[in-house]
């Protein structure tokens, strides 16, 4: 939250915005979202995020030709759906190997030199 785009927005927007980003996140749509969706909480809001507060920093939601919006560099700090389901499928085959043996110990940080609390 510490960024000049996200400082100029009202905590309404800020809030709007956070929704919008975990939604895009759960759906996986890649930071698209439906106008419906980008208006939910009304048009003081919606043009608070489709405005550009900051100059030169562009607006927190971009139009799309195809009508739907784009939350800013959403990529750049969200895993794009491909990547969570190229994890989902590695967490899948991980735990289908489940109650098997490491090939190695798990790390304690003992190895480290580190000392376990309490430990003199």
């Amino acid at each position: 939250m510490d960024h000049p785009k996200i400082e100029a927005m009202s905590d309404t927007a800020k809030v709007h915005w956070l929704r919008l980003t975990g939604w895009c996140n759960r759906m996986r749509t890649d930071g698209y979202v439906s106008a419906a969706k980008a208006k939910e909480r009304g048009p003081k809001v919606f043009k608070e995020l489709t405005t550009e507060l900051v100059p030169g920093r562009g607006a927190m939601l971009e139009a799309q030709p195809d009508g739907r919006y784009r939350l800013h560099d959403y990529l750049n700090h969200q895993w794009s759906k491909e990547e969570i389901e190229l994890q989902a499928a590695k967490n899948r085959e991980n735990g289908a190997k489940g109650g098997r043996p490491r090939t190695q110990p798990k790390p304690t940080g003992l190895e480290h030199g580190l000392r376990v609390v309490g430990e003199t």
